[in-house]
C-alpha cells in the first residue's frame, strides 16, 4: 500500500465532503462553514483542475447556506403562536430544542408537565415566542451561551400543545422508545445520556461518563466480521474497505434517525474517513483522521468545541503517544501517567476537582463496559433479555456505587484559565525536549509549580465577604470568612435549579459549611440542602427557630437573631430576622417577614435597643420585595443606605412589587434586585 501523506488541501477536501454531505442531509448549514468555504475557494483558484470537485461542493454548500439564510429571514415566527408547527430536534432532562422552518427554539419541560416527547415529533403550539431570558450564574455552566452556539436565540412559552404524531422519522423513534427501554439499550444503542438514567448518574458522580462513549464499538466489530466473510480472494484488499463503507453508511443512516448524536456520528465519520482513505491508497496516522473527523463535527455543531469530550480528545491528540517503534507496554505505561497529568487536570478545569483514582476506575471499567456494549448490540432482539439486562445493570451500578465511596478527590475550585495554558504548555515542552538535562529539569520544576498553584489558588485568591445569590424568588445568602462558611437560608425559587448552591461551592472549592441558619419552613428557603448533602459537602450545624440562640459570634461577625418566639398562623411572620455586624457595618436580613412581623419588631424593646445606635448599611428586603413587606413606617425607621431584593418577575410571582419600589424611591433609598440575573457581593474588610 502506498504511504501517501495528506496535504493541507486534502484536509479541506475531506472536511467539506463529509460535513457538507451531512449538513445538506440534515438541513443544517452552520455559520462556521463560511470561512472554510472561502479558504477552499482560494485553493480552487490556485489549481482548479485538481480541485474541481471540491469547488463544486463548496459552491453547493454556499448556495444552500444562502437559501437557508433567505428562508430564515422570510419565515419569521410571530410573537403569538397559533397552532404553529414545530419539530422536536433535541430532548434533554429539562428542556426541548424545537425547529420551525430552520429556526431553533428552546422550550422548558416545566411548561409541559403532562406530555411525552420523541425525536422528530411534530407539535402544534399555541403560545408565545420570546427572546431567551434564562440567565446563568457566573459560577454555573453558561447555558444561554451554549444555546446561542447551537443557533438558539428564542424560547417558546406554550399555552397549548397538540401532537400530530405523524412522519416516518417520528414513528421510528416511537419504535425505539417502546422497543429499547432498558438502561443498556438506551445508553449503548440510542446514545441517550440523560441524567435520569441510573447508569449515567453513577458515572457522572465519578466523572467518567466519557467511558460510555463506546457507541461505535459493535460497528467496528460488525465491519470486521463482514469483511472476513466477503473477502475471500487474496489481493482484493479494496473489497475490505468497500465493505466497511457499506457498514459506515448504515451507521450514518441510523444516526440520521436519531438526529446525529455525537458518539454515533463521530464513530461513523472516523470509520468512513479511514476506509475511504485506504481505498485511495492513502495511509494517514490516527491523529490525522481525528483532526478531519473533529473538523467535520465542529462544522456540524460548533457548540461541541465547548464540550468536555472535545477537550479530552484534544488532550489525546496533543499528549498521548501512539508509535509502532516502541514497546506496547512502554506506551501503555507512558499513556497511563499522561492520563493522570492531563485528564485529571482537565477535570479540575471543568468540574473544579481533581480525582485521584479516576484512571484506575477507567482501567477496571473500560473492558466491562465495552463487553456490555457489544453484548447489548448483539442480543437486544432476544425475547425476555431485559431480565438479564436488569441483572447486569444492577451489578454495574453497584460496582459504580462502591467506587463512588472511595472516589477521593481534591476540590481545586475555579482557577484562571491562563494557569492551565501555562501548565499544559510547559508539560508539552517537557515531553518534547530531550536535551539538555538542565533545561528539561527546569521545565519539570516549572510545570510542577504551575500544578501547585492550580491546587492552591483557592486559598491565595480567597476574598471574605457576603454574597446574595441569584436564585429567583428564593433566598440564599453566604457569609465567607477564611476557613469558615455560614449560610443564611439555602433555597431557590420556582423555575431555578436546586443545585445552584452546590455549584457555587464547587466553583470556590468549598467542601465544608460550618452553619446554616434556616429562617422558616418554606421550601424556597431550604430546598438546596439536599443537593449539598448528595455532593458530600460537610454541614456541621443547622440552626432552626426551635434551637436558635439570641446571638452568635462567628469569627469576626456578630449575629443577632430576632422574632424567635413568634407563633403566627402565617409562616412568613415566623421568619427569623438576622442582624449581622462586621467591622462597623450592619446588614439586616428580613427573610419572609411581612407587615405583622415588622410591627411586632417595631414594638420590641430589645430590637429597638439593638438598632437604636446603629446605622443599617445594608437591608435584604422581606419576602422578595412583596407589597406585604417593607412598609413605609418600617423603612422610615431603619433608613437603610442600600436595599437588596432577592426576587424576580416570573409567572404569577411578580417580585419585587411596584408598591415596594415606589416606597424606596419615595424615601430616596437606593436598591438592587437580583431579578434572575445578578449576584451581589459585599466585601468584608479587615480594617474599619
Amino acid at each position: 500500500m502506498t504511504k501517501t501523506l495528506l496535504k493541507p488541501q486534502d484536509y479541506f477536501v475531506i472536511y467539506f465532503l463529509f460535513s457538507g454531505l451531512i449538513a445538506l442531509i440534515s438541513l443544517k448549514v452552520p455559520w462556521i462553514l463560511i470561512p472554510g468555504i472561502g479558504v477552499l475557494l482560494l485553493f480552487t483558484l490556485v489549481d482548479w483542475k485538481v480541485k474541481f470537485l471540491p469547488m463544486i461542493v463548496s459552491l453547493l454548500l454556499l448556495i444552500s447556506f444562502l437559501i437557508r439564510c433567505v428562508v430564515s429571514w422570510l419565515v419569521k415566527t410571530p410573537p403569538t403562536l397559533i397552532q404553529t408547527k414545530f419539530i422536536v430536534q433535541t430532548i434533554k432532562d429539562n428542556y426541548l430544542l424545537l425547529d420551525h422552518h430552520g429556526i431553533k427554539y428552546y422550550c422548558s419541560l416545566s411548561l409541559l408537565p403532562d406530555h411525552q416527547f420523541y425525536l422528530h415529533q411534530k407539535l402544534l403550539i399555541t403560545g408565545q415566542a420570546l427572546p431567551l431570558s434564562k440567565q446563568s450564574n457566573y459560577f454555573e455552566f453558561n447555558f444561554q451561551n451554549y444555546l446561542h452556539q447551537k443557533g438558539v436565540n428564542q424560547e417558546v412559552r406554550p399555552d397549548r400543545v397538540i401532537s400530530t404524531n405523524n412522519g416516518w422519522l417520528f414513528k421510528i423513534n416511537l419504535f425505539y422508545k417502546r422497543f429499547f427501554h432498558s438502561d443498556f439499550e438506551q445508553v449503548f444503542l440510542l446514545n441517550n445520556h440523560q441524567s435520569s438514567i441510573e447508569l449515567i448518574q453513577r458515572t457522572n458522580q465519578l466523572g467518567i461518563t466519557y467511558l460510555l462513549n463506546f457507541g461505535g464499538l459493535p460497528w467496528f466489530f460488525l465491519s470486521w466480521t463482514l469483511t472476513k466473510l466477503i473477502q475471500k480472494a487474496k489481493g482484493k484488499v479494496h473489497v475490505k474497505y468497500k465493505t466497511g463503507l457499506v457498514v459506515d453508511g448504515l451507521l450514518l443512516c441510523f444516526g440520521f434517525t436519531l438526529n446525529f448524536p455525537f458518539v454515533l456520528t463521530r464513530v461513523a465519520l472516523t470509520s468512513l474517513v479511514h476506509n475511504w482513505l485506504r481505498i485511495k491508497k492513502i495511509k494517514p496516522n490516527l491523529i490525522s483522521i481525528w483532526v478531519i473527523v473533529y473538523s467535520c463535527l465542529i462544522a456540524l455543531d460548533n457548540s461541541l468545541i465547548q464540550s468536555n469530550v472535545f477537550l479530552y480528545y484534544v488532550i489525546v491528540i496533543i499528549y498521548f503517544r501512539f508509535t509502532s517503534s516502541q514497546s506496547i507496554w512502554k506506551q501503555l505505561l507512558f499513556n497511563f501517567v499522561i492520563s493522570n497529568l492531563t485528564f485529571g487536570v482537565v477535570n479540575s478545569l471543568i468540574g473544579y476537582r481533581f480525582f485521584y483514582l479516576n484512571e484506575v476506575f477507567c482501567v477496571l471499567l473500560a473492558p466491562l463496559l465495552g463487553f456490555l456494549n457489544i453484548l447489548t448490540w448483539l442480543t437486544f432482539w432476544i425475547p425476555k433479555i431485559d431480565i438479564v439486562y436488569h441483572f447486569l445493570n444492577h451489578l454495574v451500578t453497584s460496582e459504580l456505587t462502591c467506587f463512588a465511596k472511595i472516589n477521593w478527590f481534591y476540590a481545586t475550585g475555579h482557577v484562571k484559565i491562563y494557569w492551565y495554558f501555562l501548565y499544559f504548555g510547559f508539560l508539552k515542552l517537557f515531553l518534547t525536549i530531550s536535551t539538555p538535562k538542565w533545561c528539561k529539569g527546569g521545565l519539570l520544576i516549572t510545570t510542577l509549580l504551575c500544578l501547585v498553584f492550580i491546587f492552591s489558588a483557592k486559598f491565595l485568591y480567597f476574598q471574605p465577604g457576603i454574597e446574595i445569590l441569584n436564585v429567583g424568588n428564593g433566598q440564599t445568602v453566604i457569609l465567607k470568612q477564611k476557613n469558615h462558611i455560614t449560610l443564611f437560608d439555602a433555597g431557590s425559587g420556582p423555575g431555578h435549579s436546586k443545585s445552584i448552591l452546590k455549584n457555587y461551592c464547587q466553583y470556590w472549592g468549598i467542601r465544608r459549611i460550618d452553619e446554616i441558619f434556616i429562617s422558616h419552613y418554606h421550601e424556597d428557603h431550604y430546598n438546596q440542602i439536599e443537593a449539598l448533602m448528595t455532593d458530600k459537602i460537610l454541614i456541621k450545624k443547622v440552626i432552626k427557630r426551635e434551637t436558635a440562640l439570641r446571638f452568635y459570634q462567628v469569627k469576626d461577625v456578630r449575629i443577632n437573631l430576632f422574632n424567635l418566639d413568634s407563633q403566627s398562623k402565617n409562616e412568613n411572620n415566623n421568619s427569623l430576622v438576622y442582624l449581622l455586624n462586621f467591622h462597623h457595618k450592619n446588614f439586616l436580613i428580613m427573610n419572609d417577614l411581612e407587615t405583622e412581623g415588622e410591627i411586632k419588631l417595631l414594638n420590641d424593646i430589645n430590637f429597638r435597643a439593638c438598632i437604636q445606635n446603629k446605622t443599617i448599611d445594608y437591608l435584604l428586603a422581606g419576602h422578595h420585595g412583596s407589597k406585604t413587606s417593607s412598609t413605609l413606617p418600617w423603612l422610615t425607621y431603619l433608613r437603610p443606605k442600600l436595599v437588596f431584593i432577592s426576587g424576580e418577575k416570573q409567572g404569577l410571582r411578580q417580585f419585587p412589587n411596584d408598591e415596594t419600589i415606589s416606597k424606596l424611591e419615595q424615601l430616596s433609598i437606593p436598591y438592587k434586585v437580583t431579578g434572575g440575573k445578578f449576584n451581589f457581593f459585599i466585601k468584608i474588610k479587615n480594617t474599619p
